[in-house]
């Protein structure tokens, strides 16, 4: 039985430091390297201790030393392989068997860690093995190498917080900005000329996941005289919702529910954009001009740290054109979208047995129930970017992030409203 719980250990091992190897020598980003390494010692220890099982005088100290080594080892490697998969744990097959394979090896060696515990008690020194000059210098090269260990360790804590820590900390920083730079009016056609740009004004690379831009036409009433008294209606209209800058009260003038002209992306989706670098589009757009008085140019932008999501171009995107997803919640009714699922690469080994498979979902909502009833923006088409873990339906995009991925990600929106008035000739 022994023998059986040695050769799980082992195997298990095996398989870990091959695992943590790949991370080691093959992944480009530091934490995962510095994870391989860790890996990749715990695994060392427990392949040296279960060969050691293998040879002869197994029961004498130093063997059983490493037999011990080697129990705690797996337990503690377990144990946090076991937390990895907790924090982000769906019912995916490589993470069931990764948690199942895992709890295994956790058992096998508290089951021989018992049994050598036991041995190494059978077979304890004598006080003159205590006191013998041999062990006296095995104990005090021991203590001295853990010395120079801990002194050369005291600048890690610097070099890890001053290269890992503080740029692991910098969140995505985007500046949208819009310009209605030509409104012309030729027989009775509005000829509009504008441009949105991002720029990545922040410190670490940015990924747009997905943006929107949007030109609309409102029709304007101006009375001879101002509003006697706070007109609820009006304020109402303003106040009621958080719609940014194009929600106004104006005491003389009455804005009518805009009339939607053009929109479309501002760039390709999974643009990657550095540390002060941008990117412009320069629109066109026509319209009958009737009776519009006001142009407004309206860009949203859903960015996150370009090394936190990393899509794996290797596989294709999953496209669903005009697909009724059904609501939240089933008083609603069904919104019909257009959906994009782009499967997520792992950071490396490690990170495919811990965590689950991931995939980055955008849509552009086009009818149905969830669209804005403000009056200062149409209700349609509005866009959304989600990170969700393989295998949620289509309803989780229209939902808030429930389970973190999001968050990890540093995803976030940028927006920018500009207005313009339209020329009588």
């Amino acid at each position: 039985m022994n023998l059986v719980l040695r050769l799980i250990l082992l195997l298990y091992g095996l398989v870990l430091g091959a695992f943590a190897a790949l991370d080691l020598f093959l992944a480009d980003d530091l934490d995962i390297k510095l994870a391989g390494a860790w890996f990749g010692f715990a695994a060392l220890v427990i392949v040296v201790g279960c060969g050691a099982s293998f040879t002869a005088r197994s029961e004498a100290r130093p063997r059983i030393y490493l037999l011990l080594a080697s129990d705690v080892a797996t337990v503690v490697v377990g144990l946090a392989l076991v937390l990895r998969i907790r924090s982000n744990f769906v019912p995916q097959p490589q993470l069931l068997t990764s948690l199942v394979v895992t709890a295994i090896a956790i058992l096998a060696a508290a089951a021989l860690g018992l049994l050598d515990l036991r041995t190494a008690r059978r077979a304890a020194p004598t006080n003159r093995d205590r006191q013998s000059p041999e062990r006296a210098t095995v104990v005090g090269g021991v203590l001295g190498a853990m010395g120079a260990l801990v002194a050369a360790s005291l600048a890690l804590p610097q070099f890890w917080y001053t290269t890992r820590y503080a740029p692991s900390t910098d969140v995505p920083v985007v500046m949208v900005s819009n310009d209605i730079m030509q409104v012309s009016n030729r027989d009775g056609q509005l000829e509009v000329r504008a441009a949105v740009t991002i720029e990545n004004t922040g410190k670490t690379a940015i990924r747009v996941l997905t943006s929107l831009y949007e030109i609309t036409g409102t029709e304007v009433e101006v009375t001879h005289s101002p509003d006697s008294g706070v007109d609820r209606k009006k304020v109402g209209a303003a106040l009621e919702g958080n719609y940014g800058p194009a929600a106004r009260y104006n005491t003389y003038a009455t804005y009518h529910p805009p009339q939607q002209i053009q929109f479309g992306p501002i760039t390709v989706d999974q643009a990657w954009l550095g540390p002060g670098e941008k990117t412009r589009a320069t629109l066109e757009a026509h319209a009958f001009r009737g009776k519009l008085k006001l142009l407004r140019l309206t860009a949203d932008v859903a960015v996150a740290r370009a090394d936190r999501v990393k899509v794996d171009e290797s596989r294709p995107p999953v496209k669903r054109p005009l697909i009724d997803c059904p609501a939240p919640t089933p008083s609603s009714a069904s919104t019909k979208i257009m959906e994009t699922r782009r499967p997520l690469k792992h950071a490396g080994m490690l990170d495919w047995l811990t965590e689950s498979n991931r995939e980055l979902v955008t849509i552009w909502a086009v009818s149905g129930a969830q669209g804005d009833v403000s009056p200062w923006w149409p209700p349609f088409p509005w866009i959304n970017a989600s990170l969700q873990h393989t295998g949620h339906d289509c309803e989780r995009a229209l939902r808030s992030d429930d389970d973190g991925l999001e968050q990890r990600a540093m995803v976030g929106w940028a927006g920018t409203v500009a207005e313009a008035p339209v020329p009588d000739s």
